[in-house]
């Protein structure tokens, strides 16, 4: 039997993963209903219109983000707890196949049950907020003009009028590209800190985040043109002749950048998650 990975013995970790902390998850996504429930509530009592699909994604994407670093921070959660930490440390399986097996309910089935939550609560209350726009509508000043009831967003789509910010080209796909990113840091954080793992890494990526800042605000600013600033990681505005000129890398070479600074910093965190559970000690 290989050592390393063995699919039917991985699967019974997942599956006595799955029995053991159902609780725990269904409570995580009833409450995470609730607060995109509450939050709909909030806008229907105060504005008394439909629900934009504008501020449907941008609900999505907030709550993603939250709820995803902080389930990720929890998953090696018990490692860290002296009987839960043995306990998990002695089950008959390898390092890699617990990972993987956190993996999968931490990034894939929690993506899965956070998207289908989100609708099951995004779809009955736009339709609410369609009705209740309605019956306010024909009382008020603009009874006059024509209702226009809000759609359901399409998160996955990259229309304009679905996206938090409309005038970036693509939105949703570096949203989710950079979620992942920053969920694989929160797992890392989850098993190489002992205590408070989602402050001690939000503190982290902050960090990194301002020393990039500095790196180029300070460092590739002075290697600019004067009257010269950043438009965007790959491409800058000078101003020259009272006219401003875009100066950019090629299409290829902006992709790439995105690209490099996406996906294999993913697999970055989680190949030290991996070198790190093999050394974690109670």
């Amino acid at each position: 039997m290989n050592q390393v990975f063995d699919l039917q013995r991985w699967l019974l970790v997942v599956s006595e993963h799955g029995s053991r902390n159902r609780k725990r998850y269904l409570l995580s996504l009833m409450a995470v209903a609730g607060l995109i429930a509450g939050f709909y509530s909030f806008y229907i009592l105060a504005s008394r219109r439909p629900i934009p699909p504008f501020l449907q994604s941008l609900n999505y994407f907030i709550g993603l983000y939250f709820s995803g670093c902080l389930f990720a921070s929890m998953l090696f959660d018990d490692l860290n707890h002296g009987p839960k930490g043995i306990s998990a440390l002695l089950i008959p399986a390898s390092h890699f196949e617990k990972m993987l097996c956190l993996l999968l309910y931490g990034i894939i089935i929690f993506f899965i049950f956070y998207t289908l939550v989100f609708y099951l609560v995004d779809i009955p209350m736009v339709s609410l907020s369609n009705a209740w726009g309605a019956q306010w509508h024909k009382t008020s000043s603009e009874a006059s003009l024509p209702f226009s009831p809000s759609g359901i967003t399409n998160v996955f789509s990259s229309r304009e009028e679905m996206m938090p910010l409309p005038f970036i080209e693509n939105l949703n796909v570096y949203l989710f590209q950079a979620f992942f990113v920053v969920q694989s840091a929160y797992i890392l954080g989850s098993v190489y800190f002992r205590k408070f793992s989602f402050i001690k890494t939000t503190i982290s990526l902050f960090a990194l985040f301002f020393f990039l800042f500095l790196y180029f605000e300070i460092f590739l600013s002075g290697m600019m043109p004067p009257n010269s600033w950043y438009y965007s990681l790959t491409s800058w505005l000078v101003h020259h002749n009272q006219t401003t000129e875009y100066v950019l890398l090629p299409g290829w070479a902006d992709e790439l950048f995105y690209f490099v600074l996406g996906y294999p910093f993913a697999f970055i965190f989680l190949a030290a998650t991996y070198f790190r559970l093999k050394e974690k000690q109670i």
